[in-house]
């Protein structure tokens, strides 16, 4: 499971020359809004039922082209 800052959205979509861009087109499956992700790494955490625990950052290999096709 990949986790996304909210306010990484927009910075995301400037780095490739977009107006706007998706978590489902940068691959991350859950986005969080208040929270520090790098405050959680190497801790455990839950999110409802499910226990989640960090293990270090996730950069997007830049030789795959985003999800949405409308991006790239």
């Amino acid at each position: 499971m990949t986790l996304l800052q909210a306010a990484h959205l927009a910075p995301n979509a400037n780095l490739i020359g977009q107006s706007e861009v998706l978590p489902v087109d940068l691959r991350r499956n859950l986005v969080t809004h208040g929270i520090n992700l790098l405050a959680l790494k190497d801790k455990r955490f839950q999110i409802g039922s499910a226990v989640l625990e960090t293990t270090g950052e996730c950069h997007p290999n830049p030789s795959t082209p985003l999800k949405s096709a409308n991006v790239w």
